[in-house]
């Protein structure tokens, strides 16, 4: 029998689209870097800013229409 460290450590993990892309548009516009949590229904960015997290939550449209998403987007402060 494999132990845990053996299975996970040959498999490649990979980030899903929607998070590579929130994560590249916000570094490119805004300079700054966020944490994304991608569920079934919707997606958490995460700002230690509330400042930006308002002001992500006033640009989600263009945010959605740039990164070609339809999910909906839940802004938290961390």
């Amino acid at each position: 029998m494999d132990d845990i460290s053996s299975l996970l450590g040959s498999s490649k993990f990979k980030q899903p689209e929607e998070m590579v892309k929130l994560k590249q548009y916000i570094k490119q516009a805004y300079q700054e870097d966020v944490g994304i949590e991608v569920r079934d229904k919707d997606i958490i960015i995460m700002s230690s800013s509330s400042a930006l997290a308002n002001t992500l939550r006033l640009n989600q449209t263009d945010i959605k229409n740039a990164c070609g998403i339809n999910k909906k987007l839940v802004f938290r402060v961390s």
